[in-house]
């Protein structure tokens, strides 16, 4: 098949110019690839072609062709952590041997936990076969495919559990082909195509068709998978699979635009882009285009700069649900480092192999073999980058004073919506840690089956929503201002309209006025001073009379000394932290306590900082700096 067969999957009905212009996008993106090395990428021009036809499917199709266990082989004989890798993916597949197949068990809507299960299972059994041939590792895949493949549904309410589960059932299906009956073949055939395929063309849960994040990504992926692995058994629903991919996925891929900057933030990045990178390297494994565009390969830059010096990362929006969540190991820097030819991204992964290779559980963990098995990984260099910064919907600036060193500063502030998926009210907040302490910290999410449980509707954005309510998701506390306790309009857009480097300061100018209802003006210039103190400089000015909160989120176990209306201390760890606050009129500094009522809220946190009034029309410039004491 030909670049004219591939691109047929698409709706007969689309017009040729769009068809073009996909051809010219393509044409283009070859271009800029051209020094990328990524298996079954033809950006010469001369594919070798598809596994894949409606005549015949040659497996296995996905991810890894038949004999290309050999590259990785290879590969770890020059690596020791990518041995360490295989070792654990082998303890996974070790484990399922040993134990039974999960039941149909939702908590609460979910049924996710099962689904993951499912799919970290039989990617790693499937792996050990392919690499041992040891049956017991079949049997025990056989077994999960079997079992998943009898349940009444993949609870389709919520699609997430059936786009993973469809994934598991599609590798498995795939790498395990010639080793299968024709009775577990024609069960797996079945399910996925009454409990994935029908539920998503026909069902009535259809809503994430037109979700612009994850939900789009994760979702297709065992689907178009599984289209593809299925696609000479029953060609016309595998290629309505195939159109329903190239028509809705480009929603999710625009959000990377124009620079790769996720709106959603960092661990929301690792989930939608880690199943969107598994279609895309299938549908390359099986001689088809994926739809993959140049902000998308870049938001790779995104994720590796979200992690600070001291391994935490900045968890803006629902990232993670602790004051301090360190970034754990992510397959999908593998696929953009070998896709963009640059190795230094795995820095912190391979960081993570050699300190922490208990952690090494990921579900999509066999992915690292397979995407690396072209890329020389005999040297991870550093990185070198200091500063990064993204547009897009929600606009993003870090910097730091040093790359390799723990406790270097680093600083990082945003604008954006709340009214956006996993949104919080935090336009203007920020994070900065010194020392190898992350002082002023973000809360991230609350557990979502803890607050759902108890009748709280977490997910309306609208202005009146109860989510608002909840401490970790307004404005009050985040690390921001606030007039007159009045939360953030949800619906207004905070942009980021400069970034600066003047050789001692490195920053950005956050406007907040369009949430901040009461506000004439409100600007946030933030930036690293003499690469050690952060200096934030807030202009603001109020439409009437207002009362203002100026808010500094740290944790519980911080100690905290106002010492003045001019200087509060921070204490943790035998380390030392002084904010110096400037101010054009009377203020009060203080300090008060980010902890709810409410059982189903764990938000436990303190807040420094200082309240004062504003009179109206008048403009106020307040400096605060944030000291680390040596």
């Amino acid at each position: 098949m030909g670049s004219a067969g591939r691109f047929a999957i698409r709706k007969q009905h689309e017009p040729v110019n769009t068809i073009m212009k996909r051809i010219i996008g393509i044409t283009k993106m070859c271009v800029l690839c051209a020094c990328m090395a990524f298996v079954g990428l033809a950006c010469t021009g001369k594919p070798t072609g598809p596994l894949v036809t409606k005549e015949k499917v040659i497996h296995p199709c996905l991810l890894l062709k038949a004999g290309e266990e050999d590259k990785i082989r290879e590969n770890l004989k020059k690596s020791e952590e990518l041995r360490t890798v295989e070792a654990n993916i082998f303890k996974t597949a070790d484990a399922a041997v040993e134990s039974e197949p999960l039941e149909r068990k939702k908590e609460g809507k979910r049924l996710l936990g099962v689904c993951a299960t499912y799919v970290k299972e039989v990617y790693a059994l499937s792996y050990a076969y392919r690499m041992t041939g040891d049956e017991k590792y079949l049997n025990a895949a056989v077994k999960r495919l079997e079992k998943a493949s009898s349940f009444v549904d993949w609870n389709p309410s919520h699609f997430l559990d059936v786009g993973e589960m469809a994934m598991a059932m599609a590798i498995g299906y795939d790498w395990l082909y010639d080793k299968l009956s024709d009775e577990t073949k024609r069960m797996v055939e079945d399910a996925v195509e009454t409990k994935g395929w029908d539920e998503s063309l026909t069902g009535k849960y259809q809503g994430w068709h037109q979700s612009v994040y994850n939900w789009n990504q994760v979702c297709n992926s065992g689907l178009v998978m599984a289209a593809l692995a299925m696609y000479d058994k029953k060609t016309e629903k595998a290629q309505q699979v195939l159109d329903m991919y190239y028509d809705i996925i480009k929603l999710p891929i625009g959000e990377y635009e124009p620079d790769g900057c996720y709106p959603e933030g960092f661990s929301y990045w690792g989930y939608g882009t880690g199943f969107n990178c598994m279609i895309n390297a299938s549908l390359v494994s099986a001689g088809w285009e994926p739809y993959e565009t140049p902000a998308f390969l870049q938001s790779a830059h995104f994720y590796f700069n979200m992690v600070a010096p001291s391994g935490v990362y900045y968890n803006f929006y629902d990232s993670g649900s602790h004051e301090l969540p360190k970034a754990g190991f992510d397959p999908t820097m593998f696929y953009f480092a070998a896709k963009l030819n640059d190795p230094s991204l795995l820095w912190w992964e391979m960081k993570h192999i050699k300190e922490t290779p208990e952690q090494l559980t990921h579900r999509l963990l066999p992915s690292v073999l397979v995407y690396t098995k072209d890329l020389d990984m005999s040297n991870i260099p550093a990185p070198t980058e200091l500063t990064w910064s993204g547009k897009g919907m929600t606009p993003v600036y870090v910097t730091r004073s040093a790359c390799n060193d723990p406790n270097a500063a680093f600083f990082g502030v945003k604008g954006g919506r709340a009214f956006i998926s996993h949104g919080h009210m935090d336009a203007g907040s920020f994070v900065f840690e010194a020392n190898g302490e992350r002082w002023a910290i973000d809360q991230g999410s609350e557990g979502y089956y803890t607050v759902e449980s108890a009748g709280v509707d977490l997910w309306t954005m609208t202005q009146k929503s109860e989510r608002w309510d909840l401490l970790r998701y307004n404005n009050k506390y985040h690390n921001t201002i606030t007039l007159n306790d009045e939360k953030f309009i949800s619906d207004a857009h905070s942009p980021m309209t400069e970034t600066f480097d003047t050789g001692d300061r490195r920053g950005a100018v956050i406007d907040m006025t369009p949430v901040i209802a009461d506000a004439e003006k409100a600007t946030r210039r933030i930036c690293l001073f003499n690469e050690e103190v952060l200096e934030i400089k807030d202009t603001v000015q109020a439409k009437k009379n207002s009362k203002m909160q100026w808010t500094m989120v740290t944790t519980k176990e911080t100690k905290v000394t106002v010492e003045s209306d001019s200087r509060i201390l921070l204490e943790r760890n035998g380390k030392q932290l002084a904010i110096e606050i400037k101010a054009p009129i009377k203020i009060k500094a203080g300090t008060w306590p980010c902890k709810s009522e409410h059982p189903y809220e764990k938000a436990d946190a303190t807040c420094v900082g200082f309240h004062t009034q504003l009179a109206a029309g008048q403009e106020y410039l307040f400096e605060v700096k944030l000291v680390p004491l040596k």
